[in-house]
């Protein structure tokens, strides 16, 4: 039984391509003692829903689609790294390979966790940009120094680099660059850049967390940790760019600038933006700096359209609740999701997924006043733990959830304009009758309420 359950699929990512659904998943393959990556494409686009059966993503490191209604929206771009170590960028359109680029020797391993990774297509101009490990210095005096890790989960992480990607599709040949993104920072303020976003206004801007070390000089693990030193920057690209010679990428000698305050451990960058409205924000996540491990979060945002604005409070840190079932404040797993917004007629709400008692519920939060609806009470009793996964932008979202008795499912939200959602499962993992005939039995013999259920019912 245990090999069984071990190996249901988990639902870690998600993102909308029109009316399809493209999930991707993890799973523990006991045979070979690793962790395989799975992609199932589901059609939404009416009542009935359509899967496609999952398919191993192979030497496949991540593979992002560039959002719709922007210059890259045809575009699709894969990160591939082959079990002979070698690495290559990989842009698609539709089923046409349209360009490939080994990058073997400009960097080390890509980065997909979700403390360092970015997977950012420009709004503006034909560029996508990742997080990979940079490769080691070549003096001697540098190459033997001792580098610390980012800690507990994140180890061999040590010199996280952004990297983009600029390619002319109207060329003939096609051409293509690869450049890092190298921040100007004082000799004695070492910062490790990751998570960074395009700016819609600019496209020589980019949005970044940056992780600090302490004053005496350490490097603190910021995973399952909210309050090590950690600020959203401001980063400026060099006008121009130069293309790639010999394989090394042309290090962009970046202008930096820190938009949060020290006393604040911040990360998680989103923008939205709205062109038919002037409407470009920058929102992200702020704990206390120095204060308790995965303490209350806050959400902030900025006005990108304002030159020098301040940055706002939309909800705020929440340290006692006013009653015993209000709302106690922000906890999110680790970070906004990479899609987040929804819009519904002239309102704009931010929607992820936040711990609430004992489970996860999702949120939905008006980016107007900082109002905070819970999309997913504990109604009927069965524990659902929820997990938001991405949105279309619109009224749609897809989330995973999972309660003691069921295994994870994927669950698709359509919000009316008023906010009320209407949920519908579209897609649930294979079960085998044998496994869930024991499930049933144990379900019947530690839930005595159960017997109401059909035992013929295969989600019990």
């Amino acid at each position: 039984m245990y090999r069984a359950l071990s190996e249901l699929p988990v639902p870690t990512g998600a993102q909308f391509i029109n009316d399809v659904v493209q999930v991707s998943s993890s799973v523990r393959d006991n045979v070979r003692d690793v962790k395989r990556s799975l992609s199932t494409a589901i059609f939404v686009g009416s009542q009935a829903t359509a899967a496609t059966p999952a398919v191993d993503m192979g030497d496949a490191v991540a593979s992002f689609s560039a959002p719709p209604r922007t210059v890259c929206s045809p575009y699709r771009a894969v990160l591939r790294e082959t079990t002979e170590k070698k690495r290559y960028i990989e842009i698609w359109a539709g089923d046409v390979l349209a360009m490939s680029k080994d990058v073997t020797e400009a960097h080390g391993p890509f980065y997909t966790d979700e403390f360092l990774s970015a997977l950012s297509f420009s709004p503006i101009d034909m560029a996508f940009m990742y997080v990979a490990e940079g490769n080691e210095p070549t003096q001697p005096s540098e190459k033997f120094k001792f580098v610390p890790h980012l800690g507990e989960g994140l180890a061999g992480r040590k010199r996280p680099t952004i990297f983009i990607f600029r390619w002319d599709p109207s060329a003939n040949p096609c051409q293509m660059s690869l450049a890092s993104v190298s921040p100007i920072l004082p000799p004695d303020y070492p910062v490790l850049f990751g998570q960074p976003v395009f700016s819609p206004l600019d496209k020589n801007t980019i949005y970044a967390t940056g992780y600090e070390y302490t004053p005496d000089g350490r490097l603190l693990g910021v995973r399952w940790c909210t309050n090590r030193p950690s600020g959203i920057w401001e980063v400026k690209l060099p006008p121009t760019t130069e293309g790639m010679e010999d394989a090394s990428p042309t290090s962009l000698r970046c202008v930096s600038t820190k938009l949060t305050p020290s006393n604040l451990s911040c990360r998680s960058p989103r923008i939205y933006f709205d062109p038919s409205n002037s409407v470009a924000k920058l929102f992200w996540l702020s704990a206390a700096s120095g204060g308790p491990h995965w303490a209350t979060f806050s959400l902030q945002v900025r006005d990108l359209t304002v030159p020098d604005s301040n940055s706002q409070v939309l909800v705020d840190t929440v340290w006692e609740p006013r009653e015993s079932d209000s709302f106690p404040g922000l906890y999110l797993d680790s970070n906004l999701p990479l899609s987040t917004f929804v819009k519904l007629g002239e309102q704009v709400f931010c929607v992820f997924s936040s711990i609430w008692g004992s489970r996860n519920t999702v949120l939905l939060v008006s980016v107007a006043d900082g109002s905070v609806r819970d999309l997913t009470p504990d109604s009927d009793g069965k524990l659902y733990s929820w997990s938001m996964l991405a949105t279309d932008g619109i009224n749609r979202l897809v989330c995973s959830r999972s309660s003691p008795t069921n295994p994870y499912e994927v669950v698709l939200g359509e919000l009316d304009p008023l906010g009320k959602t209407s949920w519908r499962v579209i897609h649930s993992p294979y079960i085998p009758a044998r496994l869930a005939d024991r499930l049933i039995r144990l379900i019947f013999l530690y839930h005595p309420d159960s017997r109401t259920r059909k035992d013929g019912d295969r989600r019990y």
